[in-house]
C-alpha cells in the first residue's frame, strides 16, 4: 500500500518551525542562525516537492539579481576584492525572494493560515516579553551584554539589537493593531490592551527612535482612514475603547519620558528619553554615523565606479553600511534601486486588484501598512538583510498574501480566535 503525505502539512511544519527558530540569535558560524539552516532546508525541500511556479513579477526579480551579479563582476574586476565576506551577501538578498516565493506556492487553507498568525504573534507577544527579561538580567549581572535590548541567546558583550529590536515590534504592532482594527482575527479586548501597552512599553525600553516614529505614521494612517470613513458615511460614532485605547497610549508615553528616573531606575530614564525625544538628532551620534556613511558611499561609488550599476560589497571596504539605500547602491547601482522600489510598488498593485476581486480589501490594507511601516524603519538601516528581521516580514506577507488570493466567504471562518 502506498502512503501519501501531503506536501502542504510538511510546508506548514517549515513554516512553524520558522516561526519558532527566528528569535534566537546564536550564532552557528559564518554569521548563519538557526533560522537559516530551517529555510535552506526548506527551499531544498521545496524545489524537489513543490511546483514552484514563476510570475511576470519574478523576471523583474531576475533583472535586480542580474544587475547585481553584474556589479559584483565589474567590482571583482575593475576595483579588486577589499571584503571578501561581501560575497556573502547574495545570500541575504536572495532569502526574502526565494522565502515568499515557496511560502506563497505552497497553497495553504485559510484555517491553516490563520493558525500561523496565531502562533506568529504569540512568538511576538514573548519576543515584547522578553525586553523587560533581557533588561532585568542585565541589571542583576545574570547578563554580561548591553542594557538595549538583544535577541534571545546573544552572547556579545558589545551586542545590542536596539534598532533592530525597535523595527521588529514597530511593524509587528502595527501588524496586531490592523489585523484587530480589520477583524482579521479576533482577539479579547482586555488581552488585546495589555499586548498593546506591554509592547508599547517595550518599544520605548529598547531606546531606539526609527521603531516608534514608524508605529506613529503607521497609527495616523489608520487613523486618518477611520476618519474618512465615518465622514464619508456621515456619522461620527467613537466607540469608548478607542478612546481608552489612545489615553493609555499617551499615558505611557507621558510616564515614559518623564518618570522613569524616578519610579524605576536611571538606566531606563536614559533609555526611555532617547527613544521619544526627536529634537537632538542633530548632536545624536548614531544619527551622524548613519549619515557619514551615507554620504561616503555616494562619494565611493561615484569615484571608484558606475553609480549606475554599483561596485559590489566584496569591493567595499564596509560590509554593514547602516543605510538600505546606500545598501542597494553598492550592490547594484541606481538603476538596481529602482528595480527594487518597481518590484515592491508592482507587489503592491497585484494584491490590491486580486483583493478587490476576493473581497480581501481589509488584508491588503494590513499587508500596505506593514509593508509601508518596515520600509521606514529601514531607510536609515538595513534590516532587510539580517535573518530575525527579513524573515518573519517575509512570513507575514507571504501569509497575508495567501489569504488575499483565497476568495472571501460569505461566512467567515469561526474559529479565527488569537491565541
Amino acid at each position: 500500500m502506498k502512503v501519501t503525505i501531503d506536501k502542504s502539512k510538511i510546508g506548514f511544519l517549515f513554516i512553524s518551525l520558522l516561526i519558532l527558530t527566528y528569535p534566537i540569535n546564536y550564532d552557528l558560524g559564518s554569521s548563519l542562525r538557526l533560522a537559516d539552516i530551517g529555510f535552506i532546508i526548506f527551499f531544498i525541500w521545496s524545489v524537489f516537492n513543490q511546483k514552484l511556479k514563476i510570475s511576470n513579477l519574478s523576471w523583474i526579480i531576475i533583472t535586480f539579481f542580474t544587475l547585481y551579479v553584474f556589479s559584483t563582476i565589474y567590482g571583482t574586476f575593475f576595483i579588486g576584492i577589499l571584503n571578501p565576506l561581501g560575497f556573502f551577501f547574495i545570500y541575504k538578498y536572495t532569502l526574502p525572494f526565494l522565502l515568499f516565493w515557496i511560502i506563497f506556492n505552497l497553497k495553504l487553507k485559510e484555517k491553516k493560515i490563520i493558525f500561523l498568525f496565531n502562533s506568529y504573534f504569540f512568538v511576538f507577544f514573548i519576543l515584547s516579553l522578553y525586553v523587560y527579561i533581557h533588561i532585568y538580567l542585565v541589571i542583576n549581572g545574570v547578563l554580561l551584554t548591553s542594557l538595549r535590548p538583544s535577541f534571545p541567546f546573544t552572547f556579545r558583550e558589545d551586542a545590542s539589537d536596539a534598532h533592530l529590536y525597535s523595527s521588529y515590534i514597530s511593524y509587528n504592532l502595527t501588524a496586531l493593531i490592523s489585523f484587530v482594527n480589520y477583524k482579521i482575527i479576533s482577539l479579547n479586548r482586555l488581552l488585546f490592551y495589555f499586548i498593546l501597552c506591554l509592547s508599547l512599553v517595550a518599544l520605548i525600553l529598547t531606546g531606539s527612535r526609527n521603531g516608534l516614529a514608524a508605529l506613529v505614521v503607521s497609527m495616523t494612517l489608520i487613523g486618518g482612514q477611520k476618519i474618512l470613513q465615518l465622514l464619508s458615511i456621515n456619522k461620527i460614532k467613537i466607540k469608548p475603547q478607542y478612546i481608552i485605547g489612545a489615553l493609555l497610549c499617551i499615558l505611557i508615553l507621558f510616564l515614559a519620558g518623564n518618570y522613569f528616573d524616578i519610579k524605576i531606575l536611571p538606566e531606563l530614564s536614559s533609555l526611555s528619553l532617547r527613544t521619544i525625544n526627536f529634537f537632538n538628532l542633530a548632536e545624536d551620534k548614531s544619527t551622524n554615523i548613519r549619515i557619514i556613511n551615507f554620504n561616503e558611499v555616494i562619494k565611493n561609488v561615484v569615484t571608484e565606479g558606475p553609480i549606475l550599476i554599483g561596485i559590489g560589497f566584496q569591493s567595499y571596504h564596509i560590509v554593514w553600511l547602516d543605510t538600505s539605500i546606500g545598501s542597494l547602491l553598492i550592490a547594484s547601482g541606481i538603476v538596481g534601486l529602482c528595480v527594487f522600489i518597481a518590484i515592491i510598488l508592482i507587489f503592491l498593485l497585484k494584491n490590491y486588484y486580486v483583493a478587490i476581486k476576493n473581497s480581501r480589501k481589509k488584508e491588503f490594507y494590513s499587508l500596505a501598512l506593514v509593508t509601508f511601516n518596515y520600509i521606514l524603519t529601514n531607510i536609515a538601516t538595513e534590516f532587510f538583510l539580517v535573518t530575525r528581521s527579513i524573515v518573519p516580514f517575509i512570513i507575514f506577507i507571504a501569509l497575508s498574501t495567501q489569504l488575499i488570493y483565497i476568495k472571501k466567504n460569505k461566512f467567515p471562518i469561526k474559529n479565527n480566535t488569537c491565541f
